[in-house]
């Protein structure tokens, strides 16, 4: 049947843009429209992904997955193994050459292992000979079906049409060579069940039966019972066939490929073989006929209806399946000359069927071009654009450079509103001024060379969740839980020449500064909400998109005892002194000039003999001087806008302990109640959510 499935064993995760180059009519130079896409196919009846999916991931039997894809027909099991007839269409028109160990024509022997069939009027002359290229000597006129026949055991290779050697195709049952108004046709006739044995493997992978332990046989056997379906209930061709063997019908490819070298390739399976003979006589039926039983490869979650209900696909989700969400960017002169229309100003999505995703599949685009309106249906675009469905939004409803590759389009699921529309190249994705959170991310990347984008989140009462791409939400839904922070990173062939750039707006804080490639933009630890990110992709080779999250620096130093105060330090230095036995009293903290926001760094100081004392600025002395009191816990915070974009993070050498873990933004670091003296700090000021610079246990030891 008309589907891409037949290229599914070859099908790849990384997405893969289109583009095709174009001169006329004219547009902005490399300006472009972004297709956003669920599925792949016309979406009818069965998709095979979810099959697999509901098969694997749901434990549904053959008949369950049957019967939701087909409602309202239902399963039989009556329909016996009837004869099949299918059109060779590499042969319509052209002379058959015909090959095999014995071989009959209408029954009489030919003395040699090869026939030569051409038509001669509306009748066919026949030859004999002893191989592919003859050399052929007249045996005689058939008026009427010529029948090509072998016996036993033996079957029979019609040799590749157009072609000087002995390659061809090898055929279960007879070929049946006749003429129809002037034309020649080659048609192989068998057993259903033999015709079945070619088309299942061809149209689902064979494999598919050994995923989730064995259960996807499942979804294998209703392959089979879709194709038998499909194929008894086609009405007569031109050449009498019932079927075809190309993606026009069903894909069937015979029984084996001979090379030129007689090399057998088989196009059986033993495990699609399992699946047609666990199901013969199988059949989908609409009161007392056969239904049609269509099938594409992927419905992107919802099936398209029409003789068959529209029904959720919830087995689209497996994981193995790449086209659950796809992307494509076309030039805008290349989108203008395929709908026949002038140079685009605006396109768009302006009628949608209403199931699943986005507003489900596309019922019209409207396209404006200067003064001229034109609509298409979603199937029209689909078909002229090379789409893969008709389920699919368009990111920008105005070409635009902004959206050729390398590129990302990114969707956002909010708390109360589900998925919001898809945007793209750095665009918010979420809402800011609602207090409304992020709970999820989908993020997809068109290259250059190829690459996918993988991003991981931290959720609020989980974590970090582990890595994910494609269509994988970031995230979580319908559980009501928060996105705190992401991390996005590129990998494939584009990761060594592009940076992912993103930046998160944050409950309190707003926007941080942009960070990049697997670094952490959110909070983690701190309970605050990400409302929205922007994500772009753009040559590592050039300039950040903005303010770039950094280590900034932040000087202190410590008044040790019999010393006084030492010199400043910076970043995670030493400050005061270890394996001396000697106390510090008191610290000083300041930002250096030139700090890129507005705030301060504070400091509270736990002291012998007197506990925690106030807060205090910077530069100012946090603890005590000239009374020998040892210094032994601290807290550090920052104020303003810094405290919006960095986190402060310390830790403490103690007597006996050693270095306490690292503590953060107000918490306590040291020792409390056990006096015992402080020996040296270490203080690092890092981008907000970043990762501690060190293990956080035992900050403080009471």
């Amino acid at each position: 049947m008309t589907t891409q499935v037949r290229r599914l064993a070859v099908c790849v995760v990384a997405i893969v843009t289109a583009a095709v180059g174009l001169a006329a009519p004219a547009q902005a130079a490399d300006a472009g429209f972004t297709f956003v896409g669920r599925g792949w196919g016309h979406g009818r009846g069965m998709g095979q992904y979810g099959a697999l999916g509901y098969a694997v991931d749901h434990g549904w039997s053959t008949p369950q997955i049957l019967n939701h894809y087909y409602s309202p027909a239902t399963l039989a099991t009556n329909a016996g193994n009837p004869e099949m007839s299918v059109e060779l269409l590499a042969h319509t028109g052209k002379d058959v050459r015909i090959q095999a160990g014995a071989i009959y024509v209408n029954g009489g022997g030919t003395g040699n292992t090869t026939v030569r069939l051409v038509r001669n009027g509306s009748s066919i002359d026949w030859y004999a000979g002893g191989s592919c290229n003859g050399p052929w000597t007249k045996k005689g006129t058939v008026t009427g079906t010529a029948k090509v026949t072998t016996t036993g055991s033996r079957v029979l290779k019609v040799c590749k049409a157009s072609s000087t050697d002995e390659s061809g195709t090898q055929y279960r049952g007879r070929i049946d060579v006749k003429v129809v108004s002037g034309v020649q046709y080659a048609v192989n006739v068998l057993d259903t069940q033999d015709y079945l044995r070619s088309v299942v493997p061809s149209e689902m992978p064979a494999s598919w039966a050994n995923q989730g332990g064995g259960k996807g046989m499942q979804a294998l056997q209703a392959q089979a019972v879709a194709a038998r379906s499909y194929a008894l209930a086609g009405g007569a061709r031109t050449s009498g066939a019932k079927t075809c063997d190309t993606t026009a019908c069903q894909v069937y490819s015979g029984m084996a490929t001979v090379s030129a070298t007689g090399a057998v390739t088989s196009k059986e399976n033993s495990l699609s073989d399992t699946a047609v003979a666990n199901t013969n006589g199988w059949v989908m039926r609409l009161g007392n006929a056969i239904a049609r039983t269509e099938f594409s490869s992927s419905t992107g979650g919802y099936t398209a209806g029409g003789t068959f209900a529209a029904v959720p696909d919830a087995g689209d989700a497996v994981s193995l399946n790449p086209n659950r969400v796809w992307t494509t960017t076309l030039k805008a002169s290349d989108v203008a000359k395929k709908l026949g229309v002038g140079t685009i100003t605006s396109m768009e999505v302006t009628a949608r069927n209403g199931l699943g995703s986005d507003g489900g599949r596309v019922a019209k685009v409207t396209v404006k071009s200067g003064s001229s309106t034109t609509t298409f249906t979603g199937d029209q675009v689909r078909t002229k654009l090379g789409l893969k469905s008709d389920w699919f939004s368009i990111v920008s409803s105005a070409p635009t450079t902004n959206m050729m590759p390398p590129t990302v389009v990114a969707q956002g699921h909010a708390s109360n509103i589900g998925w919001l529309p898809w945007a793209g190249q750095g665009a918010t994705i979420g809402t800011t001024g609602q207090s409304r959170a992020l709970e999820a991310i989908t993020a997809i990347y068109s290259g250059v060379s190829g690459g996918v984008l993988e991003c991981r989140a931290n959720v609020s009462g989980l974590g970090w969740l582990g890595w994910v791409s494609g269509a994988d939400a970031c995230g979580t839904t319908g559980q009501g839980r928060q996105l705190e922070a992401v991390q996005l990173r590129l990998t494939g062939a584009d990761a060594s020449t592009m940076t992912v750039w993103y930046r998160a707006h944050v409950q309190g804080i707003g926007w941080q500064d942009w960070t990049s490639n697997g670094s952490t933009a959110g909070t983690t630890g701190q309970g605050r909400r990400v409302e929205a990110v922007q994500i772009l992709v753009q040559p590592s080779s050039s300039p950040a998109p903005g303010t770039v999250a950094q280590p900034r620096p932040v000087e202190y130093r410590a008044h040790a005892a019999s010393l006084g105060w030492m010199g400043w330090v910076r970043d995670g230095a030493l400050a005061g002194t270890t394996g001396q036995s000697r106390r510090i009293e008191a610290i000083q903290v300041r930002f250096p000039d030139g700090q890129p926001w507005s705030g301060t760094i504070q400091c509270s100081a736990h002291s012998a003999n007197i506990g925690w004392g106030s807060w205090v600025g910077a530069s100012s002395t946090c603890g005590t001087t000239g009374r020998s009191l040892q210094l032994e816990a601290i807290k550090l915070r920052l104020t303003g806008e810094a405290a919006n974009q960095m986190d402060v993070w310390y830790r403490v050498h103690s007597r006996q302990v050693g270095w306490s873990g690292w503590a953060t933004n107000g918490a306590a670091a040291g020792t409390q109640g056990r006096s015992l003296r402080a020996e040296s700090v270490e203080i690092r000021l890092l981008p907000k959510g970043s990762a501690a610079p060190g293990p956080t246990a035992n900050a403080l030891r009471s």
